[in-house]
């Protein structure tokens, strides 16, 4: 009987499951032939063991089901570094890189001391700050216990921990601390939006991650205790949603001309062209 080889597999899936791309094929191939993704592409004929075969086979049932390959394999990269994630964690995702750009922009002549990331999920913003300001120290707070879990081993293994400090907390409660940097990708899609959403987002990623009333909650409860928690000339990045950016602007500017701080915009565009982050100095 003739072996099942990687682009026989590859071409079954594309021709009998049209919801699994052709990337997410090879990433699984990948994981079952314990090897890199160019050893996928570079080999089209090397032949599946009936084990490989097995493996292969079950795990895009997981993916037609619509569980995101990123918790399948228990991994994604984020700013080149390399991330555990599970199902009590956003995955991380290329939109959310446009942070770290815009505080690297912001920050082109100097550099933070303290950071603090609202929402810290798997802990990959954060980490990839501790990565380009090297002499900084960082806070990530996160109301999931299991979020914290998956962030401190991310934390741990990148060699970040004597430089991060992670808690449990509620950013609708009062926050401590005075920080240089403020970042922050809160839950930021309404919940009427809900059934909209892809099933491997909608089913399988974290809804206290997700959702926040009309989309706009997080970014109110977050935006009033800024002025306390901001140095001054202090700087908060926050990712927003499609369509948010002018409310979003418009809830920080309220709130810093109240506090009687004069405040600076900006704003970050991802590759689609969509403002995806805010930075605003004050």
């Amino acid at each position: 009987m003739e072996r099942l080889t990687v682009d026989r597999a590859l071409r079954s899936v594309s021709e009998t499951a049209k919801s699994v791309t052709r990337l997410d094929g090879r990433l699984l191939l990948m994981h079952c032939l314990h090897c890199r993704l160019e050893d996928v592409i570079a080999a089209p004929d090397r032949a599946l063991t009936d084990e490989e075969a097995g493996r292969f086979h079950a795990l895009i049932e997981r993916r037609i089901k619509g569980e995101p390959v990123s918790q399948i394999l228990q991994h994604k990269e984020f700013w080149g570094l390399p991330f555990k994630v599970t199902r009590d964690v956003l995955t991380p995702r290329p939109d959310t890189e446009t942070l770290i750009e815009l505080a690297l922009e912001l920050y082109e002549k100097e550099a933070p001391e303290t950071i603090l990331d609202i929402g810290t999920g798997s802990g990959c913003i954060l980490a990839a700050l501790l990565q380009e300001f090297s002499h900084a120290a960082g806070t990530g707070i996160d109301i999931s216990e299991l979020a914290l879990t998956i962030a401190a081993e991310n934390i741990r293994n990148l060699g970040f921990s004597k430089r991060a400090c992670l808690e449990q907390a509620d950013f609708r409660s009062d926050l401590t601390g005075r920080y240089d940097l403020i970042v922050s990708n809160p839950p930021y899609i309404s919940k009427r939006e809900c059934s909209d959403l892809p099933v491997d987002v909608r089913d399988y990623e974290p809804a206290t991650a997700l959702f926040a009333g009309d989309g706009y909650d997080a970014y109110r409860a977050i935006v009033v205790q800024l002025p306390r928690l901001l140095r001054p000339d202090g700087i908060i990045i926050f990712e927003v949603g499609q369509g948010q950016l002018d409310t979003v602007i418009s809830l920080i500017t309220k709130t810093f001309e109240q506090a009687g701080r004069p405040l600076g915009v900006t704003v970050k565009n991802d590759l689609s062209g969509i403002p995806r982050s805010i930075g605003a100095r004050g």
